[in-house]
């Protein structure tokens, strides 16, 4: 939410309450970890806020900055091996886990990567058009957000590369770094013939 402090800290409450409900909708001990995403995301837009806060003089600018860095951190490196590792986990069947792990393992080198990154090189983040922009010569790798996109995007659909509705992540143009090639959408599916 790169609007406002404001705004990331009214979605970090209206997240943090979504979170407190689904973390009570918990059955079973391999469900807590997907179910406290909701809370997880809550204290990320938290994180933000400050950096708001630090951006605009409120607090001191070492405050965005190392709020930026935890942003960062969590958006760009934890995120990518925190969600294939919740469905793992979520799976009750053995096969489909075993089917999570080299996403799992993918997540888990992009977060290495990443934290090597951000203490390896200097980072921005500055404000440019109303929103935060994070930017480093480590993390602002578009092979790496790509690679990041993967676990994620993947573990969403069950492991399954076929059915990941971002199947672009697997189009040869992609992985060469240029843009995929938008989908023609047909007249009649527009109107709804």
């Amino acid at each position: 939410m790169c609007f406002s402090a404001a705004a990331n800290f009214v979605g970090s409450g209206v997240l943090g309450a979504v979170g407190v409900v689904t973390l009570t909708k918990v059955k079973h001990r391999r469900e807590l970890l997907f179910a406290s995403l909701p809370t997880l995301f809550a204290v990320h837009q938290f994180m933000e806020g400050f950096v708001w806060l630090g951006l605009d003089g409120t607090l001191s600018p070492a405050v965005a900055h190392d709020m930026g860095a935890a942003f960062m951190l969590y958006a760009q490196g934890i995120l990518p091996f925190l969600v294939p590792l919740s469905v793992l986990l979520f799976e009750p069947d053995l096969r489909r886990r075993r089917r999570m792990l080299p996403f799992a393992a993918l997540g888990l080198l992009t977060t290495l990567y990443i934290l090597w990154a951000l203490t390896a090189y200097p980072f921005q983040v500055y404000v440019r058009a109303n929103s935060i922009v994070y930017t480093g010569p480590g993390t602002s790798n578009v092979v790496i957000h790509r690679i990041a996109a993967v676990p994620a995007t993947t573990s969403a659909n069950g492991a399954d590369p076929r059915t990941c509705r971002m199947e672009r992540f697997f189009q040869e143009p992609f992985w060469r770094g240029l843009k995929p090639i938008p989908q023609t959408i047909s007249r009649s599916r527009l109107i709804g013939d």
